[in-house]
């Protein structure tokens, strides 16, 4: 049983990564409001210059690679205690992998990892772009449309 190792590349949980951190004033905002926010930081994501938008995902991606490779040093100390377990020369030999394809990962990071990720698509920077500001309206208008659909429910 041969298993990949970890890797971090750039991708759309990328975008729920960036969108989940919680601002500090957050507590107590109503969900109505987080939401508009969400919306408004999509928006505005999606109206960056590319090469903005390229330093924040380079910025997301390393400190996802950092934090990975920190799971597989902590792993990796901990294996002399798994010593008498089945299975542990796998487990090694998967953290060993894993730690230094994130090592390299960090050591020769992408320039442009949302165009060298798009470059295989059938998806340019404008249409990425458009989706995005086209989701950030549907964020916007979520209330409106639950509570149309609440009306239709009560009639």
């Amino acid at each position: 049983d041969q298993f990949l190792p970890v890797s971090v590349s750039a991708s759309t949980t990328m975008l729920a990564d960036w969108l989940k951190r919680t601002p500090r004033d957050e507590a107590g905002i109503p969900p109505e409001m987080r939401l508009f926010t969400l919306a408004d930081e999509i928006d505005r994501l999606s109206q960056m210059r590319e090469d903005a938008l390229e330093g924040i995902v380079k910025e997301v991606l390393l400190s996802k690679q950092a934090t990975f490779l920190a799971y597989c040093l902590d792993h990796l100390d901990a294996l002399p205690r798994l010593d008498n377990l089945s299975g542990t020369t796998k487990w090694q030999a998967f953290l060993e992998q894993s730690r230094d394809n994130l090592v390299r990962q960090i050591q020769f990071q992408e320039p442009h990892p949302i165009a060298d990720r798009l470059a295989h698509t059938t998806v340019d920077f404008a249409t990425l772009r458009q989706r995005g500001l086209d989701f950030a309206k549907a964020i916007k208008d979520w209330p409106e449309i639950c509570e149309t659909a609440r009306a239709f429910e009560l009639s």
